[in-house]
């Protein structure tokens, strides 16, 4: 006797679509935001009403962004309850055979296909690499309470238009709490437009700009609350005639030992409130310490303090120990630490 499962024809089922928008809005409530974002996200572009509901119901959920750009730029969203999607722009591929395509913003048809075997990743395929970014952006900034976390950039890596990247980098006028601009040469007029985004709250910067790169009028404002610039062969000390910034780290300047005791004299006297940390790592190793600190230990009967503090502010845990501790015109400690080829300075506010 057949059982009950071997005697079905599977075949002659029929499957009717779910209806949706049929729902009471309750439970079209609950259905929507029980979605994870990839269902969410593939629900909103099939219609105009859905992408106004998914949008609605998902409004007080804080999404992370997070966007690497390199050979494609690749968008990275993770929902509250872990749940996330992965979005990339790349180029077009010579064999389109096999791709769907969906409406994107206001570019139809786009190629698509999913990253198997996670369907969580889904690569779209443009003739324009940032022009599809773009696109890609526009929709899930409109679609997500997004808060953008990380920006990470290979310039190595990117076989488009830098110039178009670095544009539309500036144009996103939305805070960004985490970014990395990785090695490679680039052109001086990008690396300016780079350096005076002020979305870029934590930034660390290897790009390198030539040799000849100057810019008299950059300084460093609370907008830039945490940076490190590595290749600051350009910094001047009329750069750092004013500090916003929280934290500074800056490497292969080219300081002079004048010039770097004439930038801790006016550092002691408080006028950059906000500087609680900056190490500034030069190009030699042949400091001339006694001339740096000429005119700083003369204010005070200052000795090397071995007792050992942690700056644990901004995301950084280091110990701080043989340093020349001064009292600033302010009130506040400072802790110099000196070595043949940098110069530390802590700010205990």
């Amino acid at each position: 006797m057949k059982t009950l499962l071997e005697s079905y024809n599977f075949e002659d089922e029929v499957f009717e679509a779910f209806r949706l928008m049929n729902l009471p809005y309750l439970a079209l409530e609950q259905v929507i935001k029980s979605m994870s974002l990839m269902e969410a996200f593939n629900l909103s572009i099939c219609s105009p009403t859905l992408q106004h509901f998914v949008k609605y119901f998902f409004k007080n959920q804080q999404i992370k962004l997070q966007v690497h750009i390199y050979d494609g730029i690749q968008f990275r969203l993770e929902s509250p309850n872990g749940s996330f999607i992965s979005i990339k722009a790349r180029d077009c591929l010579e064999d389109l055979d096999g791709c769907m395509r969906m409406k994107i913003g206001n570019a139809s048809k786009i190629p698509f296909y999913y990253c198997d075997p996670d369907q969580n990743h889904v690569v779209t395929c443009w003739r324009d690499v940032v022009k599809g970014a773009i696109e890609l952006n526009s929709l899930i900034l409109d679609l997500f309470n997004i808060h953008f976390e990380k920006l990470h950039v290979w310039k190595e890596k990117i076989n488009y238009d830098y110039g178009s990247v670095v544009g539309w980098i500036n144009r996103m006028n939305k805070p960004i709490e985490n970014v990395y601009f990785a090695k490679g040469t680039v052109d001086d007029t990008l690396y300016s437009q780079i350096i005076n985004s002020e979305n870029f709250q934590k930034c660390r910067i290897h790009q390198n700009p030539s040799e000849n790169f100057q810019s008299q009028e950059f300084r460093f404002t609370d907008a830039h609350v945490n940076w490190q610039v590595f290749n600051a062969h350009w910094i001047t000390l009329e750069n750092l005639s004013d500090i916003g910034s929280a934290c500074l780290k800056l490497y292969d300047i080219k300081f002079t030992d004048q010039e770097m005791s004439t930038f801790l004299r006016t550092l002691i006297t408080g006028k950059f409130p906000n500087l609680e940390m900056i190490e500034l790592r030069l190009n030699r190793r042949d400091l001339n310490l006694p001339l740096i600190m000429d005119g700083i230990v003369d204010r005070e009967n200052v000795v090397m303090n071995w007792d050992v503090r942690v700056f644990d502010r901004f995301g950084y845990n280091t110990s701080v120990r043989g340093t020349i501790d001064v009292q600033m015109d302010t009130g506040e400690t400072c802790s110099i630490k000196l070595y043949a080829s940098a110069v530390y300075v802590f700010i205990w506010k």
